[in-house]
């Protein structure tokens, strides 16, 4: 059963989140989707892809999606393209554009 309620991702996957960890103890990949909520900050990206990795430690993903509409709307595209693209592989993750993958 996956009941489990925790408010910020910074808590899921660092120490504070016990039965997250309980429930998914050995990831093989880990993906994070930011869905159409609005632009990660730097601060909050650093700590996230961090505790991504060191949760995972084989392979993490930010999934991205600069080709919707309330994205280039927001103008976010530019921040996920270049801040979070580059925290995510300083971090040893990977980071996947949605757009990208499915314009064809």
């Amino acid at each position: 059963e996956y009941d489990w309620n925790i408010t910020a991702i910074v808590d899921a996957f660092g120490p504070e989140g016990g039965v997250f960890h309980e429930q998914h103890p050995d990831p093989h990949y880990v993906f994070y989707n930011r869905g159409l909520w609005g632009d990660i900050q730097q601060d909050k990206a650093e700590k996230m892809m961090a505790l991504l990795y060191n949760y995972t430690s084989k392979r993490c993903f930010y999934r991205s999606t600069t080709g919707s509409e309330r994205t280039r709307q927001n103008q976010i595209n530019e921040h996920e393209d270049t801040v979070v693209r580059r925290i995510a592989y300083a971090h040893g993750c990977e980071y996947m554009d949605i757009g990208h993958l499915t314009k064809e």
